[in-house]
């Protein structure tokens, strides 16, 4: 029992080195991404966060020591020597190993906030999930990492000297009185199992914990990158499992299909049809006008179109270039927000109608799905194409889109062999203005009516663009440089990606509109996620300026007939399609996702949804609202449950 307590003890000084770090990386996360302005405002609910955030540091740092205090009890099964070499041998390796993988990921963890504002979460298996080569080499570009390096090196070095300073061999062992060897290891026992725990209340210490503040950075600074990271595994393994139908049902408070579906669509209850089916789809009115002339649809998935950004535009400083003057001839929804925060997700929400998580990377992405948005498009005679700005098999697109009408699916490759002297960055995939140039060229072409759905990628980190454009004007000025967090050639770089994009996009529809294909065709942008890696929106406490997008929509006139307009009404992805199919469809069977944003019908409840944020106009009855809402996730996990 005194090697056992002797050792412990050890353990314990290095437990306060290790608590010291964690402490230290707090402390660094708030300066890098605070404000001065924080201490006076906030400064009773920092402390809060210090406090909570000790919390989440004891618990961690207990989860990597819990193997050696138990290695350290059952020790006296081994004999004098060999124990001695255990206690301090393997446990400075140990030790030394897992200092180093803590202080990998807090130092990890910080640059991903510094880009996405948020702790390590799912968005980070994007390393091995997405396209590996590109997202090292945008890493690479973005962030120190030679500087991390040798910060890395330093916190090893002098991790590996204090580890021999505190288990040092020729150190005096204590020799401790009976009581105290009753005592001591039940005081120890009991201080881990309250660590781990967290909390002495009710709830152990949970992410939700770390909400001590009305303003969301602050919330954000008792957590850090090992906690969610781990907590990201456990979510990315788990919602990934069938559930019992009934259950699912019963979590969302609901206890019947019929009853969710009659709350989604505010229907009395006798209503609703007793085929289930019918509790997905919806159909589009007839209308002999879209039979006798279909509209080709094209649908841009827009990398990184935030609509913030939209704010700052001017002849100064040009963000739009040529898509300025469509931004203001056609219809846009500004109270909008994508599905998620990450471009696959999203991807999946518009194209598959998946709320969450991705099944690309699991043996769904073999199955077929009627709520495809290609789905209705094929039954109605049109020739249905997918067309990437990357590699096809990126996220195991190759394997999924064939299997859910999509008649033509490809990336880079044939983008290349379809545009002459088309050219491609080295990370990501061909520059936008090629990816749109495919898509005319395949209106241009047509016999039958089109629907495209293409996914740009040029306004990506390490924003490579094409040597031959010409950059309009980009000017900071004082009133909105104190928003960026970077400097200003970091900021600039941003912007002409972004301003690229949409200049390229506003070609895209100067060639339309100057081409008879102007009259029928039917032409939506929106952006997968903002940009998040230049304005701290925490510190704003600006959900809605962080996440949102705008949807653009270009109508010809002659299918602008009934349709009401109100930009004012707030969307989101789920919207989209929607939209597009009661705007080109006759009697076309839908996954009903959301809402038509130009129906008539005022008894719609309009709101934006955001995996991380909602919103609905102040007029809109709050709690409704959410039930709806809830209904309408509740009947979209059910359809993909049953079709796990």
């Amino acid at each position: 029992m005194n090697s056992f307590l002797n050792a412990s003890g050890r353990l314990l000084k290095y437990f306060f080195v290790l608590l010291g770090m964690f402490m230290f990386m707090r402390l660094l996360f708030l300066f890098r991404f605070g404000n001065a302005k924080l201490a006076s405002t906030y400064g009773s609910d920092l402390l809060r966060a210090f406090k909570v955030g000790a919390l989440f540091d004891i618990q961690t740092i207990l989860y990597g020591l819990t193997p050696l205090v138990l290695m350290y009890l059952f020790s006296g099964l081994f004999a004098k020597k060999k124990r001695e070499k255990l206690f301090q041998g393997f446990t400075r390796g140990y030790l030394l190993s897992v200092t180093a993988i803590y202080a990998l990921i807090l130092l990890c963890d910080q640059q991903f906030y510094s880009f996405f504002q948020n702790h390590l979460n799912v968005l980070a298996f994007g390393l091995v999930e997405d396209d590996t080569m590109a997202v090292i080499t945008s890493m690479w570009t973005d962030h120190p990492v030679i500087r991390m390096c040798v910060a890395m090196v330093f916190i090893v070095y002098v991790s590996r000297k204090m580890l021999i300073s505190i288990f040092e061999a020729k150190k005096q062992e204590r020799i401790y009185s009976t009581p105290a060897k009753i005592f001591l290891p039940l005081l120890l026992i009991g201080g881990i199992v309250l660590g781990l725990r967290g909390s002495i209340g009710t709830f152990p210490l949970q992410i939700d914990s770390a909400s001590v503040s009305e303003n969301a950075f602050v919330n954000k600074v008792p957590l850090h990158g090992v906690y969610t990271l781990i907590k990201a595994f456990g979510k990315k393994d788990n919602v990934r499992t069938k559930q019992q139908p009934e259950e699912l049902l019963k979590k969302a408070g609901f206890g019947s299909l019929r009853e969710a579906y009659a709350v989604r669509w505010q229907l009395p209850a006798d209503s609703v049809p007793g085929d289930s089916v019918d509790f997905f789809f919806r159909k589009t009115k007839k209308n002999t006008f879209l039979e006798k002339n279909p509209p080709h649809v094209v649908f841009f998935m827009m990398e990184g179109m935030g609509r913030h950004y939209l704010t700052f535009d001017s002849e100064k400083l040009n963000l739009t270039g040529a898509l300025r003057k469509h931004l203001k001839e056609d219809f846009v929804f500004y109270n909008f927000l994508p599905a998620h925060n990450g471009t696959i997700n999203s991807l999946e929400a518009l194209a598959f109608n998946v709320l969450e998580p991705p099944i690309s990377a699991t043996p769904q992405r073999f199955k077929t799905y009627k709520s495809s948005v290609a789905y209705p498009f094929k039954q109605a005679g049109y020739s249905t194409h997918f067309i990437s700005g990357g590699h096809i098999t990126w996220r195991n697109l190759h394997q999924m889109l064939p299997l859910n009408y999509f008649d033509e699916s490809y990336g880079k490759s044939g983008v290349l062999k379809n545009v002459k002297n088309a050219e491609a960055g080295a990370t990501w995939g061909v520059y936008d203005e090629y990816l749109f140039e495919d898509a005319l060229q395949k209106l241009r072409e047509a016999k039958e009516p089109q629907f495209i759905f293409a996914q740009s990628m040029t306004n990506h980190t390490p924003y490579e663009l094409p040597d031959h454009y010409q950059t309009l004007p980009l000017e900071l000025n004082d009133e909105i440089r104190p928003l960026f967090s970077k400097s200003d050639d970091e900021v600039i770089k941003c912007f002409e990606a972004y301003q690229y994009a949409n200049h390229q996009l506003g070609v895209f529809m100067d060639k339309l509109k100057d081409s008879p294909m102007a009259k029928n065709t039917i032409v939506v942008a929106t952006g997968d996620h903002n940009i998040r890696n230049l304005v701290n929106y925490d510190l704003l406490n600006d959900q809605m300026s962080k996440r949102s997008v705008p949807m653009y929509i270009y109508i010809p006139k002659a299918y602008q007939q009934g349709i009401t307009v109100n930009t004012e009404r707030y969307g989101s992805h789920k919207d989209i399609f929607p939209t597009i199919f009661n705007l080109s469809l006759s009697e076309q069977k839908y996954f009903q996702a959301g809402n038509d944003l130009f129906a008539s019908d005022t008894g719609q409840i309009f709101y934006a949804k955001n995996i991380a944020h909602r919103v609905q106009a102040d007029s809109v009855d709050m709690e409704k609202s959410l039930r709806v809402q809830q209904a309408e996730e509740a009947l979209t996990k059910y359809y993909f449950n049953e079709n796990y």
